[in-house]
């Protein structure tokens, strides 16, 4: 069959450049490895309430694109209204408000890392947190070591192995962080209106000319004008013969040159309160095995949902847990922050995006020694026939939703230029 676009992937990227490509009358096919479309941003309905596995919050409401499509579809959005504390579990679980503390580790950071182009690599977390400390020996070990832990959890590594230079970039939008509390997927759902797509359809091969690109599925070959390639990082690292010719040496190396980061989740939901207030909480010691941090969240009195948040080496070990001994460890950690026991919980799920064949991990970093550059050629076209989108090609916000969802309009204009002027 033949069309004027193929996309490969149903995640968010792929759903935002076929919604727009659609809009400007481009027959499009979205082809998808998995059962089900949304990649990423999956949301477990088979129980009250609805638990968010993949894709968690909206990352600055101010101007994001996923605000506005949440209002035009009545999704239901709260900010996240959190107080983030370290917790000094040797003393009480006597709680530590890090606000100023974080601020002046930032600007320290930034002055240690300097006006770093980003075409230059950046040396470690890890790295740049030891001149600190050499620079401002006033600062407690304890508190620098919890508050880098907690920038390296957000790319999903460790601070032995994630850019300074990219744990400290912040985002492009201002305003409260928001979530769904009835589901992330129903941006999913908006967007996939009147789309075309062929489900459980692994794609093999990916042959490509400069006039024309011929894909092979499980289903049969498709052919089109153009294609969008949306795979995840962590996919297209695996699958090193997926293209044919294969990709110039350039783009082979921004894919070598990034990292997955892996962050899991294990989530336990509540009928009653196990802590009076909302918080996201790191205990100041870093000692536990298998869990970085926990956001508790408060829906209503009988829906209280506590997330627990495992990145890098602590996702690893924490995948070898059978799901018994995961539930079990999370409720002994909560215990350990709060200083309380924990009931037992009416609902849970645990992830496992590291072992996803389709997915690889959470979302891509920059690694220490590499620059972030590599996003911008992770963006570029091959031969005006393959365009690549997704988190991993966003250098503006790689690792978040919107990200994804700009990277599609953005290529879904690239490719309807293309496309139009046959």
């Amino acid at each position: 069959m033949h069309y004027d676009v193929v996309i490969v992937g149903a995640g968010i990227s792929g759903l935002a450049a076929a919604c727009w490509l659609r809009s400007k009358r481009i027959s499009v096919l979205v082809l998808e490895a998995r059962p089900y479309i949304g990649g990423r941003v999956v949301t477990d309905r088979s129980a009250y309430p609805p638990l968010d596995l993949g894709a968690s919050w909206v990352h600055g409401s101010k101007g994001n694109p996923l605000t506005e499509l949440a209002q035009c579809a009545h999704l239901h959005l709260l900010p996240y209204q959190h107080r983030y504390g370290l917790v000094d579990r040797e003393h009480s679980s006597r709680r530590i408000d890090t606000k100023n503390l974080e601020n002046r580790i930032s600007d320290l950071l930034e002055r240690t890392i300097g006006n770093t182009p980003t075409t230059e690599p950046c040396i470690s977390l890890e790295r740049a947190v030891q001149k600190i400390i050499h620079n401002a020996p006033e600062i407690q070990g304890a508190l620098l070591s919890s508050i880098t832990h907690r920038l390296a959890l957000i790319a999903g590594g460790d601070p032995d192995d994630v850019s300074s230079c990219f744990a400290i970039k912040g985002g492009s939008f201002t305003g409260s962080d928001m979530w769904f509390p009835d589901g992330y997927n129903g941006i999913v759902r908006a967007l996939a209106d009147g789309i075309e797509f062929s489900l459980t359809n692994p794609v093999l091969k990916i042959n490509h000319t400069p006039h024309e690109v011929m894909i092979e599925t499980q289903s049969g070959e498709f052919r089109a004008r153009a294609a969008i390639v949306t795979i995840p990082l962590g996919v297209l690292q695996k699958e090193t013969t997926l293209f044919n010719p294969q990709l110039p040496g350039r783009k082979k190396g921004a894919i070598e040159g990034l990292r997955m980061g892996v962050i899991e989740k294990t989530i336990l939901c509540f009928n009653e309160n196990n802590e009076s207030e909302s918080d996201h909480l790191m205990p100041l010691d870093d000692k536990d095995v298998y869990f970085n941090s926990v956001s508790i969240l408060h829906i209503s009195p009988q829906d209280h949902r506590v997330i627990f948040w495992s990145a890098g080496r602590k996702a690893q070990r924490l995948e070898e847990l059978e799901k018994p001994s995961r539930i079990e460890s999370a409720s002994c950690f909560l215990s350990s922050l709060t200083g309380r026991g924990v009931s037992f919980p009416v609902r849970t799920a645990t992830t496992s995006w590291r072992n996803d064949p389709f997915a690889r991990g959470s979302y891509s970093f920059v690694p220490a020694n590499q620059s972030i550059s590599l996003y911008d050629i992770m963006a570029e076209p091959v031969n005006n026939t393959l365009f690549f989108a997704g988190e991993s090609t966003f250098k503006a916000d790689p690792g978040t939703v919107h990200g994804a969802y700009l990277s599609g309009i953005r290529e879904a204009h690239r490719v309807y230029e293309v496309v139009s002027s046959h």
